[in-house]
């Protein structure tokens, strides 16, 4: 073989090796972005946590729980209500977290499924669902939300309200709908 044919040679090879070495680094850039992104919502979803954990604790989110589980959500103060406002602020950036965590292979679909009925819980009552509706974040999560905010409002109930048979027996429940007898209570 001559020498001009292994120079040929060599150079295609050389052009072979330098088009593997940009793609790795490419791959290697596309997984730190990736990290990086990560990092930035772990971060984010901290401070939230930070921030909601200041707030649980207050009489005002105790009291507001309290009203949201006896089905007295008309009764809410101002106070009550932007409480329950940032905390599920809080909540949903948490669950946006735990769903980039997912899509991205970071969170198993047993954890993710947990977190999915706690969504649509919460997503049952009405009052969640008129504050999620404006909550911003990003498209795919948005989508997942969007799916049970609807999902929520054709359910037959919040699973944030507690019956009268049920174990809630601090709060002042809500009496289930019955059918009338048409006896009139006693003293009418």
């Amino acid at each position: 073989m001559d020498s001009s044919r292994l120079s040929d040679w060599l150079q295609v090879f050389g052009l072979f090796g330098v088009m593997a070495s940009l793609v790795f680094v490419g791959l290697q850039m596309k997984q730190d972005y990736e990290i990086a992104l990560a990092e930035t919502y772990s971060t984010r979803t901290a401070i939230s946590v930070g921030n909601i954990s200041d707030q649980i604790g207050s009489p005002q989110y105790l009291s507001a729980t309290a009203k949201l589980y006896s089905g007295l959500r008309e009764d809410l103060t101002a106070e009550e209500y932007v409480v329950m406002e940032s905390a599920l602020s809080a909540f949903l950036t948490i669950m946006e977290n735990l769903h980039y965590q997912y899509r991205f292979g970071f969170l198993p679909e047993a954890h993710w499924q947990k977190n999915l009925a706690e969504i649509e819980c919460r997503m049952s009552e009405p009052f969640f669902q008129d504050l999620a509706d404006d909550w911003q974040g990003r498209a795919d999560f948005r989508a997942v939300l969007d799916e049970a905010i609807a999902r929520g409002k054709k359910a037959d109930r919040s699973c944030w309200v507690s019956y009268a048979d049920e174990p809630w027996k601090y709060f002042n429940p809500v009496q289930p709908e019955t059918e009338p007898t048409g006896m009139e209570p006693p003293g009418s």
